[in-house]
């Protein structure tokens, strides 16, 4: 139920006690979903924020919550046994299924519970739906496979498929987007539906005057289903692009604030905002200030390159531990 707790203890001895990482994380909690952009960049152990680890506890105290709920009064380790495997087979299935969207969360969710009524007749549901529910995450399972808008043809291997999927991919990315970039075939609850991906343009203007004229791509997806009619439709309808764009931004601004992004293109070191060390220290949002004036370079995990005209904000790496980021402090 908590992990970590020799790391946590070592970061409240170095950066302090309001580091968001000085706590071990509990599977334990009472973390509510909320819009990502409505929560705050930083904060202390005991805040959700936006920031991934920090908001990646609220699916963690769902799947924690579900175990509790399929074990129930079981107390033997067989019923633990059953329970866990339940509970991690149910999420692979949810992990494979899920559309790539903002709600990912709730996705991967509603594929849970669609795969358990397809392979054990729903037996679960109630305690898959009370564990997301007790984290604010609203399932409704079946909307996922509801069908919400027409495809002009059927998305198969026809031309006219391959044709309607394209116009699909373009509506996906929208102006200046790019068009389909990834299809694939997969079964949710036993239903076989195409994922249709496009990739929407996302200014990055509005974050700061740094990134005046850079922008990013985001991926879009949606479902589609094949109809009794011979058509197709979209199943569960679209993402709303202001939303995603507010959100994409906010990532973003997180980014920059963390000294995560280089903006010269040259994959050089970076330095991040001045860390203290020592009890007390403030490492929320970028904001701290060192005590000895040090500053952390490292490579950055996104950075700003020239394509086709246009300057582009990509990933270059994901982050990891000082040593293999080339991490070092520089006074």
């Amino acid at each position: 139920e908590t992990f970590g707790e020799d790391l946590a203890r070592a970061v409240r001895l170095v950066l302090g006690t309001t580091h968001p990482a000085s706590k071990p994380r509990q599977g334990l909690n009472r973390f509510q979903w909320a819009l990502p952009s409505t929560l705050p960049t930083g904060g202390g152990p005991s805040v959700l924020t936006s920031e991934g680890h920090s908001f990646g506890r609220v699916f963690y105290g769902a799947f924690y919550d579900l175990i509790r709920n399929l074990l129930g009064r079981g107390r033997t380790p067989a019923a633990v046994r059953k329970a866990v495997t339940t509970a991690g087979k149910l999420l692979v299935a949810g992990a494979k299924g899920a559309p790539l969207t903002p709600r990912f969360f709730q996705a991967v969710g509603r594929v849970m519970m669609l795969e358990d009524r397809n392979v054990n007749g729903g037996e679960n549901d109630r305690a898959i739906a009370d564990a997301f529910s007790a984290h604010g995450i609203l399932l409704g399972a079946s909307a996922m496979l509801t069908p919400t808008a027409a495809v002009t043809t059927a998305v198969g291997g026809t031309a006219t498929g391959r044709s309607a999927i394209a116009a699909l991919g373009k509506r996906l990315g929208g102006d200046g987007g790019r068009k389909t970039h990834a299809t694939r075939r997969v079964e949710i609850g036993g239903t076989l539906v195409t994922e249709v991906s496009g990739e929407r343009r996302v200014s990055l203007g509005a974050v700061s005057e740094r990134f005046s004229g850079v922008v990013c791509y985001v991926p879009n997806t949606v479902l589609i289903g094949d109809m009794p009619s011979g058509r197709s439709a979209v199943l569960g309808g679209f993402d709303d692009p202001e939303s995603v764009d507010a959100e994409v931004q906010r990532f973003v601004r997180q980014l920059m604030e963390r000294g995560r992004v280089d903006f010269a293109g040259t994959d050089a070191l970076v330095y991040a905002p001045s860390l203290a060390r020592g009890k007390g220290a403030v490492g929320t949002g970028g904001s701290g200030s060192a005590k000895s004036g040090e500053r952390r370079a490292r490579l950055a995990t996104h950075t700003v390159v020239e394509s086709h005209g246009a300057r582009i904000l990509r990933r270059a790496r994901f982050a990891c531990g000082p040593d293999c980021c080339g991490a070092s402090l520089v006074d």
